[in-house]
C-alpha cells in the first residue's frame, strides 16, 4: 500500500537482513516490529542511525500495554501502531515524521 501511495519502499525479512541493508544505505524512516524473532527492532533502528541520523522510527505491534509503548519511545521510535493497522492515521504519521525530517 506504502508503495501505491508513492513510497520509495524497503522490506527485509529478518531483523538481521535489515540491519545489514541499513548499514549499506540511508533511510528517512524505519517501520518495524519492536520484538523480532531474530533480534530487536531497536538494533535495527540503531543501524539505520548509523547510516542516517535522521532516520526516524515507526513500531508496529501486537501488544496493546503501555509498557511497551514507553518501552519503545525509549528505545528511539516516535509512533506506535496497533496491528491490525489503522492505514490512514499510518500515513499520517509518516507525513509528519517525514515533514519534522525534512524542516530540520
Amino acid at each position: 500500500m506504502l508503495r501505491r501511495d508513492g513510497y520509495d519502499v524497503t522490506t527485509a525479512a529478518t531483523a538481521a537482513s535489515a540491519t545489514q541493508i541499513c548499514e549499506a544505505q540511508s533511510f528517512d524512516l524505519l517501520i518495524c516490529d519492536l520484538e523480532l524473532p531474530d533480534g530487536r527492532g531497536d538494533q535495527v533502528l540503531n543501524a539505520a542511525k548509523l547510516c542516517s541520523p535522521r532516520t526516524r522510527g515507526i513500531v508496529v505491534s501486537g501488544h496493546d500495554s503501555p509498557a511497551k509503548k514507553a518501552e519503545a519511545t525509549q528505545r528511539g521510535f516516535e509512533d506506535y501502531f496497533l496491528k491490525p493497522i489503522d492505514y490512514p492515521a499510518l500515513c499520517s504519521a509518516i507525513g509528519r515524521l517525514l515533514e519534522s525530517t525534512d524542516a530540520a
